[in-house]
């Protein structure tokens, strides 16, 4: 079936209408995946013509902006801002030929901070402090524990999931400390503390502090070999439970043939 109309809009629409068609004796769970911003940009005339002198990319932002108010609206208008928890979240980083990431390097479709690290908001009135900003590393692999945990859910002892739950550190608004974890695209970054490698399918690694590199500009692998190995035997313990790389690229839009970085793994910001 065909929807005229402009699909960000179309996304808030069909949201809105699930929660007041909802059985309202029954929790809910409900996931809105809007495709903006991502490409091709497009936006409808209004918003358009109100952001000529900022970009078609701050038209479809504004939409965006639009349509994730008009579902906050509709949770308050059935009084479920008190007792629902709203998280929001990109699944990346901008790509390079769009727009900088800045300190971080690169971007989209790499395992570099510009890649990877993206802002994320938790809302959840009494149970979430308000205004509070925290460093805690949260991968999209613990949300399924984390929002058990934050339902006062017990996943079954046969649910083994990737991550972790972080509703700890989201609750008190403090980073906690957590297990390493990895974040793969072909090439894998396995985060330790400050400490981040990263393995290229070349097998060659990176090893980098953080805390005091965000930016990733300093490769610390030989500076200090114990760490460089503590994290490698700890990689190939977690990599027993990946995929194996078929060595697929997408020479498409998106995806791991659009990665920015030289081949050799070299760090060299475009």
């Amino acid at each position: 079936m065909n929807e005229e109309g402009y699909s960000t809009y179309l996304f808030a629409d069909e949201a809105i209408r699930q929660l007041k068609s909802r059985d309202t004796k029954r929790l809910f769970f409900m996931q809105v995946a809007f495709n903006a911003p991502h490409f091709p940009l497009a936006a409808p005339d209004d918003l358009v013509a109100k952001h000529k002198a900022d970009g078609l990319y701050a038209a479809v932002l504004d939409g965006l902006d639009i349509s994730i108010g008009r579902i906050l609206a509709a949770l308050d208008a059935q009084g479920l801002r008190e007792n629902t928890l709203v998280l929001f979240y990109s699944d990346n980083g901008s790509p390079v030929r769009t727009s900088s990431s800045a300190p971080l390097s690169y971007g989209k479709d790499t395992v570099y901070e510009g890649g990877i690290r993206t802002s994320c908001i938790v809302r959840w009135p009494g149970h979430v402090p308000a205004g509070a900003i925290t460093q805690q590393p949260v991968s999209a692999h613990d949300w399924l524990p984390t929002l058990a945990a934050a339902a006062g859910i017990t996943l079954k002892s046969d649910i083994k999931p990737d991550g972790t739950s972080q509703w700890p550190a989201l609750q008190s608004g403090k980073p906690v400390a957590r297990t390493p974890f990895l974040i793969a695209s072909h090439d894998i970054a396995i985060f330790d503390g400050d400490w981040k490698m990263i393995e290229f399918v070349s097998g060659q690694r990176q090893l980098f502090n953080l805390r005091t590199d965000i930016s990733e500009s300093k490769d610390q692998l030989a500076a200090q070999p114990d760490i460089a190995a503590r994290l490698t035997a700890r990689l190939a313990e977690l990599k027993k439970d990946l995929p194996a790389d078929t060595g697929h690229r997408n020479p498409g839009g998106g995806g791991p043939g659009m990665r920015r970085r030289p081949p050799d793994g070299t760090n060299k910001q475009n």
